[in-house]
């Protein structure tokens, strides 16, 4: 019966919502050493994508992972509810426009803040249920959100911090700007969304304007940005670069016109038909134009303007590979153009922009009198137009590059000047604060950074050493991968320029700066209770500090100015995401000891898109304030993409939904394949579908049937025997090679996903968590199914069955953070056979097992017993490969198995377990033995040789041709033993020359010895298949038997039946079935009869549901490759198969097929019915309305053949069950019925016989007398057999 996923994840999420268990792993882990784990907040204005879901994925691995690992680990939702996400939402989505005070009737300020309260926690309820079904704990109950007072007032305490410790002021920044959303936003937020687009560059003259040249000369500058032309204030040049004086005639004129420009660009800006008349009159290094003065291109700013502006100065910015060498400088729309005029005091930092001639919706103000009140992209054409009349344009070219649109809006961003409030990280990098909030948990990161710098300071001999606060900090934190923090986050901080805090909106949590009228009284408030005290309020009454609720209260002034009044702007939700640390708990107003507890947090991960966001702001707000990073230890994931590798796109629908892909696969394959590909070391992924299907198929589902061959067989136990515990004792006490080789593996899991954890290497802990899976699955069970079933006996049936309880708890265990839902499956149907020292109300309660101490000499004979266990995998491997590329199915036995190699220690480890060989290769005879003498070992030269000769040749004199020869008789002349002592050492020295050969020189061929007819033979290093594939009559019908008993264990999976289950089977000959057209579709031939009643078994809790019916083929139909590297690069994947012979046709006639298959059946019911531990039966012998199962039809060797599971017993008529019960009893049960004596068929249509359950009794037995044609039912009268009845063995 097919396992449903999804279904059984619900149920385990229904047992863990009425088990509180959550709540109840954290209660048990109460007193344990914390470990604390700080979450960042997402907004909850879209669902989940998955993005969220792998970054949650990791933090919930980690979370569980140490929290089984003796800890207590608090896990606390939070949500960004704050910021332009939320504004967004109630403009576009709710028909809200922003407030506008100077609008009457608009709308307030009080009322747009009440519809982001409305709408901030929109998806709230959806993130929970989707968040908690993929499987992570974590808090939702005791979440925090950023709108919350108590966290609002932290924010204030935090920056009030940094104004008194002088880190905060008023300045101009240029920002990226959207014009739609009226507010600047961070380069992070204008990095979301860039896209393509054409645009006109420009190559236009400003005049030159201080007499430098008799004659009228124009300064060539380039722009992409034709309408910031009219607030140009400067020009910038390289001081290295050579520029050129050109005389041209350019506009076709009588007069010439001089052009300057860089000499390399002079090609790039001029066409062929300019350059044959041009001619350069002048030649002058950069640094010789710096100073010159030029005329304004435009009037609007000439009085605005400082003296020191229209002047040519220099700039490292300008490049060489684009442009015509000059760069034209609008200060206050540009990042280097603001720099440069500020460092050579064309503007200042900390002045109000006079330049910016562009309003909050991107129009130009007043001040560009021609163009006012347009849009300034639009304006473009019209200024080229009016500088072409004034033959200012050189040249004029589209081009196409990537520009930042706003990630909301989806409109083009502008970069324009704006005042701003200003924390000065470049202070927090230089400085030391005078004295920095205690926590006692820094004490020793504060002390061990002082010594740190001493060691640099005493390096340096007394020189002066540059000292930067953000990296010192950077220096006690780990990442993985170590990448993101050495190369990107490291250049970042380094690099890190003043932050621009202030945002011009309305819902956030504002600035708690009072100011007065003029500016130069600046209050900051720390507190509620102290704004209250300073605005003259009675105590408790401020309960919200929302801009509509503080922005008129004012505060008297201090030095007489009359009422302070709060500034406008609110923070950036940035500035409050970084506060999180500190304001989840209230700190410092309250649970000052729980903080301190809890800073800085041992583990934190988000994607690598927060290197700019809050890991950068955690990290500096906790430096300025702390003198440290707030986390220890950091994860970063990648970007998951589409399929296609483009960026997932709603609009495109080029993903699949998280939740669909959680409802069809689980939670737990969707888990793997996340936390088994790229992305959890920071690498892009493309996401795949059919690679959460592949996992689940190859990895989940084949654990799962460990377990429920293991649940099957410890049924069957407990029908005979006491109900079965695990012994770990006698299961470590176990002799038995398979046995020993699992637990030491075992051990070996369990110290490398310890090691790995411990470096939070995810990525690296996955595949041998993985390759165990396939050992415990493909080896272990396998090779063991025997001493599972009870067959060789009950001491090696315990053991072995101990052995499997242990490990597949420890493999739970192991595996709880990764998959937790199937983990727990398990677990709450395993933990019956467990000690009670293992049992737990759940999984996620038990501890990951310490690797158990053992001695030297026990630890050798682990290493001696896996080394064997590899070597027979290679070996079984190989042979698995060969009859692959023969087409001999595994099912057909072949005569013999010769394993050769040339290492001893290989041969006595694969000859000590060549039983398994036996059994898994399907062979009568296994032969172990030296490869020496078997196979002929050839040394021949390479190419290389030739290259070698030539550097001797050089060396010494001698000609190359007579060394080749030389070295060429050297490597042909090698004997067997010397080339496997190069094999093993990859080289070789020439007594004669004194050269060193290695694999380069030389060739190692193999050749097989002897007659080789019917054998093939495959090859691993030093280890040797050979098989005989020649195969006889008897072989071939041995493996026809096997592949019917194949079908009938499929029919019994598909109708759910287990081993305990009592059911008896019939199997009937159909006849030929045509190789086109009329092959069986096994899905569409299932037939499954009405429900009959029947007692269900009890199933142990969690489980609810018990409709298993979901098809894993219509999964399978969307099965493929898993994609990129979604699968573990250490997972071993099958080799390709070889394509087989086209399929002769069929040339047996319907009688002949029937024919031979009966015998099949016939000459191999021995075969089967050990094979099943069960006899078959003919169809034709099966009652008609006996109760079935359900029936397949099937295909053997071109033989359809039908297949019945009844259940034991007959259907009897009513007369009879009144008239005879005791009858109808004993026939119920048909092993009754095969044992019954002196049964006898009569002439008048009656069946005689024996009651007796015990045969030695049956002479005393009383006679029953059946008329078998009304009584019961039977298909056919054939079915008895005159005189006594008895079932053949034989068909």
């Amino acid at each position: 019966m097919s396992f449903n996923f999804p279904k059984e994840e619900e149920a385990i999420l229904e047992f863990w919502k009425q088990t509180d268990a959550f709540q109840t792993s954290l209660k048990l882990s109460e007193g344990k050493p914390e470990y604390r784990f700080y979450d960042g907040p997402p907004f909850a204005t879209g669902l989940p994508h998955y993005g969220h879901i792998i970054a949650g994925t990791i933090k919930d691995v980690v979370t569980r992972y140490f929290s089984m690992n003796g800890y207590h680990v608090s896990r606390r939702f939070g949500w960004d509810c704050h910021g332009v996400p939320i504004e967004f939402e109630v403009e576009k989505h709710h028909g809200m426009s922003k407030p506008n005070p100077n609008v009457e009737g608009g709308v307030t300020i009080a009322e747009y803040n009440q519809k982001c309260r409305e709408v901030v926690m929109l998806f709230a309820n959806e993130w929970e249920t989707i968040i908690t079904r993929a499987g992570r704990w974590i808090d939702f109950k005791n979440d925090y959100k950023t709108m919350s007072l108590s966290f609002m007032e932290s924010v204030w305490w935090a920056f009030d911090q940094l104004f008194d410790r002088n880190l905060v002021y008023r300045g101009v920044k240029v920002m990226p700007y959207s014009t739609a959303l009226r507010t600047p936003l961070s380069n992070f937020e204008a990095k979301q969304n860039y896209k393509d687009v054409k645009e006109t560059a420009l190559y236009v003259g400003f005049s030159s304007a201080d007499g430098r040249w008799k004659e009228e000369t124009q300064l060539v500058a380039w722009t992409t940005t034709p309408w910031t032309l009219p607030s140009n204030l400067a020009l910038a040049v390289n001081q290295e670069f050579d520029y050129v004086r050109v005389k041209s005639t350019n506009f076709n004129e009588a007069e010439p016109v001089y052009w300057v420009l860089a000499k390399d660009r002079l090609c790039a800006v001029m066409n062929a038909k300019e350059l044959e008349t041009a001619q350069i009159v002048e030649e002058f290094k950069g640094k010789d134009l710096v100073g010159l003065h030029y005329k304004p291109m435009f009037p609007y700013f000439v009085e605005k303007a400082k003296e020191t502006s229209f002047r040519v100065v220099a700039g490292s910015f300008v490049e060489a590979g684009s442009g015509s060498g000059i760069v034209h400088c609008a200060p206050f729309f540009g990042e280097d153009d603001y720099a440069v005029c500020v460092q050579n005091h064309i503007i200042s930092n900390r002045n109000e922009p006079y330049v910016c001639p562009v309003d909050e919706a991107g129009l130009y103000t007043d001040e560009v009198s021609d163009y006012a009140g347009r849009y300034v992209k639009d304006c473009d054409k019209d200024l080229i137009k009016r500088l072409k009349a004034e033959k200012r344009v050189l040249k004029q070219e589209q081009f196409t590059h990537s520009y930042p649109f706003c990630w909301r809006s989806d409109t083009p961003l502008l970069y324009k000047a704006v005042s701003s409030w200003f924390v000065s990280v470049e202070d927090i990098k230089s400085k030391d604060m005078p004295e920095y909030v205690q926590v006692s948990n820094t004490d020793e990161i504060l002390k061990a950074r002082e010594e740190r710098r001493a060691a640099k300071r005493a390096e340096a001999n007394g020189e002066e050493v540059t000292e930067n606060r953000l990296l010192e900090s950077l220096d006690t934190t780990y990442w993985v991968p170590d990448s993101i923090k050495t190369a990107r986050f490291h250049g970042w901080l380094r690099d890190a320029r003043d932050w621009a805090i202030s945002r011009n909106r309305f819902w956030g949590t504002p600035i708690p700066l009072w100011v007065s009228d003029d500016g130069e009284e600046i209050v900051s408030i720390g507190s509620v209770k102290e704004l209250e005290e300073k605005a003259g309020l009675p105590a408790g009454s401020i309960t919200d500090i929302h801009r509509d609720k503080i922005d008129d209260i004012t505060i008297p002034s201090s030095k007489g100015k009359g009422a302070l009044h709060r500034i406008p702007e609110i923070f950036d939700c940035w500035f409050e995401s970084g506060s999180m640390p500190y304001a989840q708990v209230h700190f410092p107003f309250e649970n000052e000891d729980l903080f301190k507890a809890s800073f800085p947090a041992e583990f934190i991960a988000e994607g690598v898109d927060q290197t700019r966001g809050w890991f950068y702001t955690l990290l500096v707000l906790s430096t300025a304030l702390f003198g440290t990073s707030p986390f220890k230890n950091v994860i970063v994931n990648g970007i998951v993409l589409a399929g296609d590798g483009q960026k997932m796109s709603k609009r495109l629908k080029n993903y699949p939904d998280p939740v669909d892909v959680i409802n069809t696969h689980g939670a737990d394959a969707l888990r793997l394949y996340l936390i088994s590909s790229p992305a959890v070391h920071a690498e892009d992924l493309a996401f795949k579908e059919e690679g959460v299907f592949e996992l689940k198929r190859q990895v989940l589902n084949p654990w799962l049937n460990v377990f429920r061959l293991f649940e099957q067989n410890v049924n069957v136990y407990n029908s005979t025997h006491p109900t079965f515990i695990c012994d770990e004792k006698r299961a470590r006490a176990s002799t038995n090679a398979m046995d020993v080789w699992i637990l030491a593996e075992t051990e070996t899991l369990i110290a490398t996903v310890r090691a790995e954890m411990e470096k939070y290497y995810l990525h690296t802990v996955v595949p041998p968590l993985l390759k165990y899976i396939n050992d415990l699955t493909n080896w272990y069970v396998r090779l063991n199914r025997k001493r599972l079933k009870g067959s060789n006996g009950d001491e090696e049936w315990e053991v072995s069955l101990s052995v499997l309880a242990s490990v597949l708890n420890t493999l739970g265990v192991l595996m709880a953070p990764f998959t937790p839902f199937l983990v727990e499956y398990i677990y709450q149907r395993l933990k019956a056979s467990l000690p009670a020292e293992h049992q737990f109300g759940s999984v996620h309660f038990a501890q990951i097992p310490n690797v158990q101490q053992a001695t030297e000499a026990e630890k050798a004979k682990q290493a001696e017993i896996i080394r064997a266990a590899h070597s027979l995998q290679a070996a079984i491997n190989l042979g698995r490969q060969i009859r692959e590329k023969a087409h001999v199915s595994l099912k057909i036995p072949l005569k013999e198995a010769v394993i050769l190699t040339f290492d001893p220690q290989m041969k006595d480890d694969i000859a000590g377990l060549q039983q398994y060989v036996k059994t898994e290769l399907t062979v009568s005879e296994v032969t172990v033995a030296d490869a020496l003498g078997q196979i002929e070992l050839k040394c021949t030269p390479s190419r290389l040789v030739w290259r070698l000769a030539s550097k001797e040749s050089k060396k010494t004199g001698k000609p190359q041709a007579d060394l080749v020869k030389e070295l060429e008789a050297f490597i042909t002349s090698l004997t067997p033993e010397q080339t496997l002592a190069f094999e093993m050492t990859g080289e070789v020295v020439v007594p004669s020359l004194g050269l060193t050969l290695t694999r380069d020189e030389i060739t190692v061929e193999r050749q097989l010895v002897g007659d080789n007819k019917n054998k093939e033979y495959a090859q691993e290093g030093r280890l040797f298949v050979i098989l005989s594939t020649e195969t006889d009559t008897a072989a071939i019908q041995q493996g026809h038997a096997r592949t019917l008993v194949n079908r009938i264990q499929k029919a019994k999976k598909r109708f759910g039946l287990v081993r305990e289950d009592k059911v008896e089977i019939f199997v009937g000959v159909t006849g030929k079935k045509e190789a086109l057209g009329e092959k069986l579709d096994r899905a569409k031939k299932v037939v499954v009869p009405p429900p009959v009643p029947k007692q269900e078994k009890k199933k142990p809790e969690p489980k609810k549901n018990e409709d298993k019916k979901e098809e894993e083929g219509k999964e399978g139909k969307k099965g493929g490759k898993q994609g990129k590297a979604a699968q573990p690069k250490k997972e071993p994947t099958p080799k390709p198969t070889a394509a087989k012979p086209e399929k002769k046709q069929d040339e047996r006639t319907d009688e002949q097929c029937r024919k031979d298959m009966s015998t099949v059946i016939t000459t191999q019911s021995a075969l089967i019915k050990s094979l099943l531990n069960q006899p078959v039966f003919p169809l034709k012998y099966y009652p008609a309305l006996r109760s079935e199962f359900g029936r397949v039809e099937d295909e053997v060797d071109g033989c359809g053949v039908t297949i019945v599971l009844a259940r034991p017993g007959l259907d009897f008529s009513d007369g009879l069950r009144k008239t005879n019960p005791a009858a109808c009893s004993y026939l119920t049960h048909f092993v009754g019925l095969e044992r019954a004596t002196d049964l006898a068929v009569n002439g008048d249509g009656t069946v005689k016989f024996r009651l007796s359950k015990d045969e030695k009794e049956a002479d005393k037995a009383p006679e029953v007398t059946l008329k078998y044609k009304t009584d019961f039912f039977l298909s056919t009268a054939e079915t008895l057999q005159e005189g006594k009845y008895v079932f053949p063995e034989q068909w």
